[in-house]
């Protein structure tokens, strides 16, 4: 019973320790709220996959030429990303305005900067989308609508409802801004609709009459660690799901940069998920949906909806998210992960993990440290629990036989203080073998042993078993030792065995001598401190006196020595039969 009783605390101490050294270790990269598990399902924004500092390659004007004039993004002053201009020039054929229209733009800027008025931002919501009004200065108006908003703002702007006096010229007009749209969506960029007008005063609705200025097309750089990253997750099982707000055509351009699709992806946008009711859906709609990779134009609530059917059929789903609309979606998804350096408080506190440095590459690191965590647990349990397992048979069956006692009380305690803590300890620092991101993810539902491991927690107690019994036999019956120098041939055996069974720890698909414990620096340096207390505990005369541990001669200490290789030999013949299959 004190010997259960010892075993269970060292194990407790052991798995206490290095769960510390786990968390320890994912610190350098995020920030964990809670324990998270492999994923099967990893849903994301679009807009952490992308640089934060977005390129603007193009601007297309009224009589469709491409440019890209500073002077135009200054005075428009769209996003943080384009330089504010206070000087414009008056070449009007360069930026496409008139001399009196830069002048008073000129004005404008000036004025604003004079009196230190700020700018009144009005952001609307059109239907699903997205458009936003600014007014100010001389009490003019922009709008800079986005994504399927620039279908309702085309048919409000002058070129297609007064310019264009006949029908069929509006519509073609319509028609080839929004190939010119699609066309640059199709393209990986975003789109955005500018547009002007002069307003008599502040109650005048701003997106009636408006003038169009022209469409800017905003290219997002891929982040360079997110095709390895998209990748590693396809590799390791994971299936990524990109939900975002921007075009469809835009989200696909981008996810192939992604490497996430090398054939025909499908895109389901926002709309067709309105009426989506998880609890009812039919079969097909709902195989639809799961083997859909992006979702365009999505909405908070479409996001929820989302989450909820994967969890419905049964996978596991990480969300990531930055904004306060995110915050539903990231608290029902089992792992739901903010960012630590644009994200919303509302986004951090509804997550269970945190990214520090905003990348996409930091999940698929933590994704690994935490099955190396629980593949070091794995194996620290399935060792501890052998080698208890192999101290009570050894004197279950010596008693049951008929033979002295093998093994004494102190021995026993000497051999869990030795055997059991450092080696186990050593377990836990191992890095992982070499296809550990190449698994399938496990069922969350699977406990630490299954009756795999417990099949493997017999057998090796069972070799060490049949080593110490045959080793303790041949030193009574065959070399004629005096019990307790057979007692002390049992007792190396045993110990010794211990400390190799740490090399059947290995994952069966790793290499003999080159794989995650071999490499393992810890692993040597207990091997190393645990041989020294063996020996100590023999040839010191105050410690073998003690523990009762004669000194069973040279033929004894090589008996012991040859015995207690036994149970690595039939492991490793076991482990090459397996892969040879």
């Amino acid at each position: 019973m004190m010997d259960g009783a010892f075993s269970t605390a060292i194990i407790g101490i052991v798995l206490g320790a290095w769960l510390l050294a786990g968390a320890w270790a994912l610190w350098s990269g995020l920030s964990l709220r809670r324990r998270a598990e492999d994923s099967l399902r990893q849903t994301a924004r679009l807009g952490r996959l992308i640089d934060t500092a977005p390129a603007i390659p193009l601007i297309v004007r009224l009589d469709g030429k491409v440019d890209t004039p500073d002077r135009l993004l200054g005075w428009l002053g769209v996003g943080r990303n384009i330089r504010h201009m206070s000087d414009l020039s008056s070449d009007a054929g360069d930026g496409g305005f008139a001399p009196e229209d830069v002048d008073r733009l000129n004005e404008h800027v000036r004025l604003a900067q004079r009196t230190g008025k700020s700018f009144e931002c009005t952001f609307s919501i059109v239907g699903s989308d997205r458009a936003l009004a600014i007014r100010g200065g001389l009490a003019d108006s922009q709008v800079y609508p986005n994504g399927a908003a620039l279908l309702w703002f085309f048919d409000r702007t002058e070129p297609f409802r007064e310019q264009s006096r006949l029908q069929d010229e509006a519509e073609a007009a319509r028609a080839a801004w929004v190939e010119r749209q699609q066309q640059a969506a199709g393209e990986g960029l975003r789109v955005l609709a500018l547009a002007m007008k002069y307003s008599d005063g502040p109650d005048e609705d701003p997106y009636e009459g408006l003038s169009l200025v022209g469409l800017v097309c905003l290219a997002d750089p891929l982040r360079a660690d997110v095709p390895d990253a998209i990748r590693s997750c396809l590799e390791a099982g994971v299936k990524v799901v990109v939900l975002t707000g921007d075009h469809a055509n835009t989200a696909e351009a981008i996810v192939r940069q992604m490497g996430l699709g090398a054939n025909e992806i499908t895109v389901i946008e926002g709309a067709e998920l309105s009426d989506l009711d998880v609890e009812t859906a039919d079969r097909e709609t709902v195989a639809r949906l799961l083997d859909t990779a992006i979702f365009a134009r999505v909405a908070p609530d479409t996001k929820l909806k989302l989450v909820s059917l994967y969890q419905k059929n049964g996978h596991v789903v990480a969300m990531t998210g930055d904004g306060v609309n995110d915050a539903p979606a990231l608290k029902k998804a089992d792992i739901g992960i903010a960012m630590g350096q644009r994200g919303t408080q509302v986004a951090r506190e509804a997550a269970v993990m945190i990214l520090k440095d905003d990348a996409f590459g930091t999940i698929i690191a933590a994704m690994r440290q935490g099955r190396e965590i629980y593949d070091n647990i794995r194996r620290f349990v399935i060792y501890l629990m052998s080698c208890n397992v192999s101290e009570v048979l050894v004197v279950g069956f010596a008693v049951g036989a008929g033979l002295p006692m093998p093994l004494l009380p102190l021995q026993i305690l000497f051999l869990n203080l030795v055997t059991d803590v450092f080696p186990a300890f050593a377990l836990g620092f191992g890095r992982g073998d070499e296809g550990i991101m190449q698994r399938a993810p496990r069922n969350p539902a699977e406990a630490i042993l299954n009756r795999a491991q417990w099949h493997w927690i017999g057998l090796l107690g069972g070799f060490i078993t049949l080593a110490t019994l045959g080793a303790f036999a041949i030193a009574l019956f065959v070399m004629d030792l005096a019990p307790p120098e057979a007692v002390t041939v049992a007792f190396l055996t045993l110990a010794l065995a211990q400390l190799w069974n740490v090399f059947n720890m290995r994952a069966p698909s790793s290499r003999v001598f080159i794989n995650e414990i071999t490499t393992n620096g810890h692993i040597w340096t207990a091997l190393t401190l645990c041989s020294g207390l063996i020996t100590l505990a023999v040839a010191l005369p105050a410690a073998s006196d003690v523990l009762g541990l004669p000194n069973p001669g040279a033929g004894g200490l090589g008996l012991a020595i040859g015995m207690s290789l036994v149970p690595l030999v039939l492991r490793q013949i076991l482990i090459s039969l397996r892969q040879s299959r």
